[in-house]
């Protein structure tokens, strides 16, 4: 989903530009490597993914190439090699891989770097009561006493609540309401979003999530819930996020998390995690910028302390 043309429209800021480098054979295109452009701080150029555009990478069609041993690795690096040679110039490369690109070898051949990040995912969606955490199924059979959810959630509805409960935590979205109604409506059009939300029996809404799918996955992405409860209503959406991915019969993806208080939460649903890799590198330019503000930032702790 994240790769295609109309999320990528979407999504990229007016500062960016979305470009894709293709490898071709025999005038056949047989991988593409999209990604946001653009110029920052201090006029470095970044390669990067753009706002929640979480998972872009090289994008290959094997056909056939993985017949013999060995094929297949030889193919990646290949294709890896001839991609890196068509980069534009760049002060910072830092892209977070789909999970199905496990093999980083020709980047790292090449100087790049990476760190493993983790996706929690349900791939089987069905039967999940029984499959989640004693504590979990106490606490939605306490909920469920109080709360259900439904899809029926107006845009303005959902927004209005996303933005309440930050102010409860007297914090600020890190994103305007015009950049979520972006994306939100792009998706929509493409039969590739919905609404999920957890009221009371007075049709109070005391969580929500936004699902973002495609023929493979649903996408949990913007979630948040109200913190005056006694207990977070968030597991009552959760669960008829995941009935709505069983009822199109695909994937549940969590979306991270890193984090340890959601990455625990996301566990007691009986996920598996998924390894991904943030691949980057960086220029002689940035590497010497970043020194100069590390020796910066080091002198003034010396001098307050």
């Amino acid at each position: 989903m994240f790769a295609l043309p109309w999320y990528l429209d979407a999504v990229c800021a007016p500062s960016e530009e979305w470009r894709v480098i293709l490898y071709k054979e025999d005038d056949r295109i047989r991988a593409a490597f999209p990604f946001a452009y653009a110029r920052g701080k201090y006029g470095l150029w970044h390669i990067c993914n753009p706002w929640q555009a979480a998972r872009l990478g090289i994008w290959i069609d094997y056909g056939g190439k993985t017949e013999k041993p060995g094929g297949r690795e030889a193919y990646e690096n290949a294709i890896v090699a001839d991609i890196v040679s068509k980069l534009p110039y760049y002060d910072v490369f830092q892209i977070s891989f789909d999970t199905r690109f496990q093999n980083w070898q020709q980047f790292y051949r090449l100087g790049f770097q990476q760190t493993t990040y983790y996706s929690y995912i349900l791939k089987n969606t069905g039967n999940i009561l029984s499959k989640l955490s004693s504590g979990l199924r106490r606490k939605i059979r306490i909920l469920s006493e109080t709360y259900c959810a439904d899809m029926n959630v107006a845009f303005d509805e959902y927004w209005s609540f996303f933005e309440k409960s930050y102010h409860q935590r007297s914090l600020t979205t890190s994103y305007s309401k015009k950049q979520f109604c972006t994306l939100y409506y792009a998706a929509q059009q493409h039969n590739a979003a919905s609404l999920v939300a957890c009221r009371n029996r007075h049709g109070q809404i005391f969580s929500v999530e936004c699902l973002l799918y495609d023929n493979r996955r649903v996408y949990d992405m913007f979630h948040t819930y109200d913190t005056t409860t006694d207990l977070s209503t968030q597991p009552i959406a959760t669960l008829r996020s995941i009935a709505f991915a069983e009822e199109r019969g695909l994937e549940f993806d969590f979306e991270g998390s890193m984090i340890p208080g959601p990455a625990q939460y996301y566990s007691t649903f009986n996920t598996i995690k998924e390894p991904y890799f943030v691949i980057y590198n960086y220029s002689d330019k940035y590497r010497l910028l970043n020194g100069l503000r590390e020796s910066a930032r080091a002198l003034q702790n010396i001098i307050k302390g």
